[in-house]
């Protein structure tokens, strides 16, 4: 189980969030807590739909409402006024990764990512991958609530932070390494 300490996370309502998400299910959670949260099914979270869901689980009464006012903010990166699924799982996973491991993986996302777009598609793939592993790196890999054919950072990201849970660093950055030789 996984502790935090709740004077903290009164100053850090992400962390407190992050907790009890991951407590309740893990990273693969992630996406069910998302989905309990969007309750009209558009893939992202009005302000009232991620109060509501928090208030849910415990997280607004340990806080305070203005806690969780500073939490929506976090998570809206692009100050839209919604939160989608990629600035929710990139508020969640992406912390949870070292800085070096997290500046590895966008380095190496960089270099897939031939065009710029700020996503891996066949078109980047192609000159690195027969058919067969492109078909599974983009199994492996297109998560983001539905597979549409782009890697995008969060994507790649969650995916090492799944798979480098029980790593060294050292052992995630061969894993990178041959995964992804230079």
């Amino acid at each position: 189980m996984i502790q935090y300490n709740m004077a903290a996370d009164q100053q850090n309502p992400v962390q407190l969030i992050r907790s009890r998400l991951v407590e309740a299910g893990g990273r693969k959670g992630l996406m069910h807590a998302f989905r309990q949260m969007d309750r009209n099914k558009d893939f992202e979270l009005s302000k009232k739909e991620f109060k509501t869901g928090l208030e849910k689980i415990g997280i607004t009464a340990t806080v305070g409402e203005e806690a969780v006012e500073r939490a929506f903010k976090l998570f809206d990166h692009d100050d839209s006024g919604k939160i989608d699924y990629s600035e929710f799982v990139d508020s969640l996973t992406l912390p949870l990764m070292s800085a070096d491991r997290r500046k590895k993986v966008r380095e190496v996302f960089a270099r897939l990512d031939k065009d710029g777009s700020e996503f891996c598609t066949e078109e980047d793939m192609r000159s690195q991958m027969n058919k067969d592993e492109m078909e599974k790196f983009f199994k492996d890999y297109d998560k983001q609530g539905q597979e549409d054919g782009m890697i995008s950072l969060q994507e790649f990201a969650a995916y090492y932070c799944k798979i480098g849970d029980s790593m060294t660093d050292e052992e995630f950055m061969d894993k990178i390494k041959i995964d992804w030789p230079e």
